[in-house]
């Protein structure tokens, strides 16, 4: 039990590189940055695929990034999606993607998340995360700061989960033996 720190350089860059999250298997890690936009307050997302004991040059989501609005805050999650924020919309809002999980790259279109109450307009959401039981989704929002934006507060939604209990319905036949045949 000793911890240790590396820095993982071949995924920094010299620019803005930030909010890691790891696929629940390891394999890959989504990120944000500004390398492609360096100080211009645009962000997009990112992917490396674990190789061996280091990571593979990153890969732009080309499918989820826009060229004129920010990606960021990724999460990817057990139910197969890349959940993260974008302003697209003029605010940060919380969108998703599905993930080809052998590739670690979006399949299909984006879409804003349409779980009630999550996505405010006139505020900014990130910051998605789910509980490792799915159970709870979690984020960030300013949407109740009158006076600094900058003052965000953590939210939770409670994400009913299906009972585990599975119904048979049996059906069962019997054939009586006489014993003289």
């Amino acid at each position: 039990g000793e911890w240790t720190i590396k820095r993982l350089d071949e995924l920094n860059s010299d620019f803005w590189d930030d909010t890691p999250a790891l696929s629940p298997d390891g394999k890959f890690l989504y990120f944000s940055s500004d390398r492609r936009s360096p100080g211009k307050r645009k962000t997009d997302l990112f992917v490396s695929t674990r190789m061996g004991s280091g990571w593979s040059t990153p890969v732009a989501l080309e499918t989820v990034n826009t060229s004129d609005y920010s990606e960021q805050t990724p999460c990817i999650s057990g139910d197969g999606y890349l959940y993260y924020a974008t302003n697209r919309g003029g605010d940060y809002d919380i969108w998703r993607t599905k993930i080809d999980r052998a590739s670690g790259l979006p399949v299909g279109a984006a879409t804003i998340v349409e779980m009630p109450d999550v996505n405010k307009p006139g505020s900014d959401e990130g910051h998605p995360f789910f509980s490792p039981s799915g159970e709870w989704f979690m984020f960030t929002s300013n949407r109740s700061s009158t006076k600094n934006l900058k003052d965000f507060d953590v939210y939770s939604v409670h994400i009913l989960q299906p009972d585990d209990t599975l119904k048979i319905t049996v059906l069962l036949r019997t054939q009586k033996v006489l014993p003289n045949g």
